[in-house]
């Protein structure tokens, strides 16, 4: 799920000290409440399958994964040098 993989990466970023945590949550909680309203307009009819699957494409790879998560990469490099 989104949500568990969020949760992991927030857990392992606190213990790097990683400084935009906090802008960095609320980024996942504005991901997690799209899926959620996607989730029940599909439910609903008022959203298809390829809505789901261009929000996880755009949304959560090309613009999440693919640009905000990148800021933390150079971390995770120096974490795992060092250990």
């Amino acid at each position: 799920r989104l949500s568990d993989h969020f949760t992991a990466e927030e857990s392992l970023l606190e213990r790097l000290g990683f400084r935009d945590l906090v802008a960095h949550r609320i980024a996942h909680g504005r991901l997690l409440q799209r899926a959620r309203e996607l989730r029940y307009a599909l439910v609903a009819g008022d959203a298809s399958l390829g809505d789901i699957i261009d929000y996880v494409v755009r949304d959560v790879v090309l613009r999440h994964l693919l640009s905000a998560d990148r800021r933390f990469f150079s971390l995770l490099a120096s974490a795992r040098a060092a250990g």
